[in-house]
């Protein structure tokens, strides 16, 4: 069977401007792909607006499906390189809103080929189900792509024991630079130390050096993802959304300095928050504690910021 290679970024496609009047479209110069493995850009997540409000969507490209909610390409071998990729907006009234271009980045089905892939997720409780790490593990398995390993020290599926990381429900930024529990409550993962902090000269000392040294075996990971941000900005309100944005911003800088720092030839990939589900969801979660539209805006803005920082 061909060889497909590792495609782990997720691409930030978010991030429109909250200012009053016409939409505002962002995409990114660049969205990779891998022959065989599905891509989409949803048209929902490009545009910071209501649900209920009604645009219209035009894809110029050669390749791909474009349906309703979003345009879908499973690249063959054969399309690797570059595919061009325009959009148009329009509202009811044909009229044009917005626009946006970008490349379609895919990669040679050869690109693996005797790679060896230590993958390190950090991250909140997206990361701690397991759900995108077990996806990655089993299309290296049935691609017959590079020899590809998780590491981390986190382990919470009990059926899939190599299905590890250091994903934790509830946890930030801040958590991963500076929690530190000295006894941390057994089986408690909301309540654990970060795993890069360690106690040294009787102060809690960020060190992901001693992280890799003591939990992975003195061999830094090949790819490192850091997925995190919705817990950061869940709580903001109109009038605390921009403050607390810069703080989280504050805090990714920091982790993402230090693990550069740290793990010089490791490739780095950043997530922010993903989109939010529908009102109907955060009531049944949330009662009338949180509203989706208040978390998607600040969602948005966080993503904007983290795509102007980190791209």
């Amino acid at each position: 069977m061909k060889k497909t290679p590792l495609l782990f970024l997720a691409f930030i496609i978010t991030g429109a401007s909250l200012r009053a009047g016409a939409p505002s479209l962002l995409l990114p110069p660049i969205i990779y792909a891998a022959p065989g493995v599905e891509m989409n850009i949803f048209f929902n997540n490009l545009l910071c607006t209501p649900r209920g409000k009604t645009f219209l969507y035009k894809v110029n490209c050669k390749k791909g499906r474009h349906y309703t909610e979003r345009w879908a390409f499973t690249p063959e071998p054969a399309d690797s390189g570059d595919l061009p990729l325009s959009l148009e907006v329009r509202d009811l009234d044909d009229r044009i809103v917005a626009k946006g271009n970008t490349v379609i980045k895919i990669a040679p089905a050869n690109a693996g080929d005797g790679q060896s892939i230590r993958f390190l997720g950090i991250g909140d409780s997206l990361t701690h189900s397991g759900v995108y790490t077990s996806e990655l593990r089993k299309l290296f398995a049935t691609l017959g792509n590079s020899r590809f390993t998780l590491v981390g020290t986190h382990h919470p599926n009990a059926d899939e024991p190599d299905n590890v990381h250091e994903g934790y429900g509830g946890w930030k930024f801040i958590d991963f630079l500076e929690k530190y529990e000295p006894n941390p409550e057994p089986g408690s993962y909301s309540k654990r130390s970060s795993p890069f902090v360690f106690l040294e000269n009787g102060k809690p000392k960020l060190n992901f050096n001693r992280y890799v040294k003591e939990s992975l075996g003195g061999t830094s990971p090949d790819f490192i993802f850091v997925f995190l941000g919705t817990n950061d900005i869940f709580e903001a309100t109109d009038e605390t959304r921009t403050s607390t944005v810069n703080s989280v911003l504050a805090n990714a800088e920091r982790l993402i300095h230090h693990l550069k720092s740290a793990a010089p030839n490791a490739k780095i990939g950043l997530s922010g928050p993903i989109p939010a589900s529908t009102q109907d969801a955060f009531a049944e979660n949330y009662g009338s504690a949180y509203d989706a539209w208040t978390y998607r805006k600040s969602q948005h803005m966080l993503d904007g910021k983290l795509m102007e920082k980190f791209s």
